[in-house]
This record gives C-alpha cells, structure tokens and sequence, in this order.
C-alpha cells in the first residue's frame, strides 16, 4: 500500500468519524432545543396562571401584562389571550415540542395541538377559538 492510499483511507476514515460526531451534535442540539423551548413555554404558562388568578375580570390579549422572571428572553411567538373566562397560551408547533410538553406537564390534558376547528387534547377535542390558528400548541386554563 502507498502513501496516498493511506492517506485516502485516513481522511474517509476521518470524515465518517466526523460525520457521526456531528449527527450526535445535531441530535443533543435539538433536544436542547426543544427542552428549552418547552421550558420557555412553560414558565409564560405559569406567568399566565398567576396572571388570571389575580385579575379574574381580565380578557383580551394579556401577554404584555404576565410578570415573567428577569432572565427569560421575551417570545413574540408565545400569545396568552383570555376569551370568555377562559385562558389559552399558545405558539407554533415546532418539531418535539409537544412531546416536551407532555413530560414536562406529567401528560396533562390541558395541552392540546390545533387543527382547522379544535384543540386536541389527551382528553377529548375541544372548541378552538377563532384567534388560534392551525397548528398550534395550546395551554387551556
């Protein structure tokens, strides 16, 4: 075997080391992702709940109003809307996101996806109002 065979068989064996180090990078970068896109999520969720507990009259968008920690990067994505007494947060569905939700709330069914006319929950199919859009995850309280 020459040199340059060597050296052929050392760089392939180099790019498919490297190959399979970035597929693992790729794949701890989106559960990173979507752990912390859950994480962000939950706490407007939490934000809301005290939110809504403090002003029961509130309706409309509050999302502005929610006293989130100092910390969390605001989220033009996530919507916190009380309509009718009822309160939704809700953003895009984003690959494993709701997976990550459903760990994160123990499965509950007071999370849901959007399709054209409902929220899909664990428990059942419920109303979805006009202001969410298809394909939404949604935190009913």
């Amino acid at each position: 075997m020459n040199f340059s065979a060597l050296t052929i068989m050392a760089c392939a064996l180099f790019i498919s080391i490297s190959i399979a180090i970035s597929g693992d990078s790729k794949k701890d970068w989106d559960i990173a992702d979507e752990q912390s896109k859950a994480g962000q999520f939950m706490n407007y969720a939490y934000a809301f709940d005290e939110y809504k507990n403090a002003n029961k009259s509130a309706t409309g968008d509050v999302t502005a109003n929610l006293l989130l920690p100092q910390w969390l990067p605001k989220n033009s994505a996530i919507k916190t809307v009380i309509s009718n007494g009822v309160g939704y947060v809700y953003t895009p569905s984003s690959k494993g996101l709701m997976n990550e939700l459903m760990i994160w709330t123990d499965n509950s069914s007071s999370v849901g996806v959007t399709d054209a006319t409902s929220i899909n929950t664990l428990s059942g199919v419920v109303t979805k109002p006009s202001f969410i859009g298809s394909g939404y995850i949604v935190y009913i309280r």
